[in-house]
C-alpha cells in the first residue's frame, strides 16, 4: 500500500478521505483539516463542499450547513445527475431534521425510503427561508460566505488562528471574522502520512 503526505493530495483525494473518515469516525479534527485543505485547493469541489456541510450540521452551524447545500444545488456543481439528486434529497431530509417539515401522517420516526415521496411532507418554506437567509444576509455574498465557512472548518481543525476570535463567538459570528491565517499546526498537518486514511477508506468500501 503506497502512501502520500496530506500536502501531496489533490482536492478530490482530500474530499474522498474526508468523506470516508466522517463515516468511520464522525466529526474529527483530522477530517476538518482534510476539508480545509480541499476547499483551499478547490472552493467548488462538490464532495469537499458536501463534507463541509455534513461536518457543520451541528451546534449552531446548521444554517451554514444548509447554505452550503443550497450553493451546491444552485450552481449544479455535482459531477453527475445522480449526485445532484442525492444532494437535493439530503437537503430535503435535513429540512425535516431541522424541524422545517413534517410527515402528513404525523409520524416522527421515518425510514430513509419515506423521504422519496416529498408530497407526503408539509414543508415550512417561509421558516426555512428565514433560517438560512438570516445567516446569509449578515455576510452579503457567496464569496464572503464560503470564505467564512472555510475559516470555520479550519477552526475545528485547529489549523487557523485569529487574533480577534473569542471563545464565546458562535459559528455564525465566526464566519464574519476576516483576519484568520494558517498556523504552525497547519504546516505539521500537511506533513501527515495518509496510510491510516487509506486503510479506513478500503475497510469501508470492502464492507459495502
Amino acid at each position: 500500500m503506497t502512501s502520500k503526505k496530506v500536502k501531496d493530495l489533490n482536492a478530490d483525494e482530500l474530499a474522498d478521505y474526508a468523506f470516508y473518515l466522517f463515516i468511520h469516525t464522525g466529526r474529527h479534527a483530522i477530517g476538518a483539516g482534510l476539508i480545509y485543505r480541499c476547499i483551499e485547493l478547490d472552493q467548488n469541489n462538490p464532495l469537499g463542499l458536501r463534507c463541509l456541510s455534513d461536518f457543520l450540521d451541528w451546534r449552531g452551524s446548521e444554517s451554514i450547513s444548509a447554505l452550503i447545500l443550497e450553493y451546491l444545488i444552485q450552481n449544479k456543481l455535482s459531477k453527475t445527475p445522480e449526485n445532484q439528486k442525492e444532494i437535493e434529497r439530503l437537503l430535503f431530509t435535513c429540512k425535516w431534521v431541522w424541524g422545517f417539515s413534517k410527515h402528513k401522517s404525523g409520524k416522527t420516526q421515518l425510514s430513509g425510503d419515506e423521504f422519496d415521496d416529498e408530497d407526503a411532507f408539509e414543508v415550512n418554506t417561509a421558516g426555512y427561508n428565514d433560517f438560512k437567509q438570516s445567516t446569509f444576509e449578515t455576510v452579503g455574498d457567496w464569496d464572503t460566505f464560503l470564505k467564512g465557512a472555510h475559516n470555520l472548518i479550519g477552526c475545528y481543525a485547529g489549523v487557523v488562528s485569529s487574533p480577534t476570535l473569542k471563545e464565546t463567538d458562535s459559528p455564525v459570528n465566526t464566519i464574519h471574522i476576516n483576519d484568520f491565517s494558517t498556523n504552525s499546526e497547519y504546516v505539521e498537518f500537511l506533513e501527515n502520512d495518509t496510510m491510516q486514511l487509506e486503510r479506513i477508506k478500503l475497510q469501508i468500501k470492502q464492507a459495502n
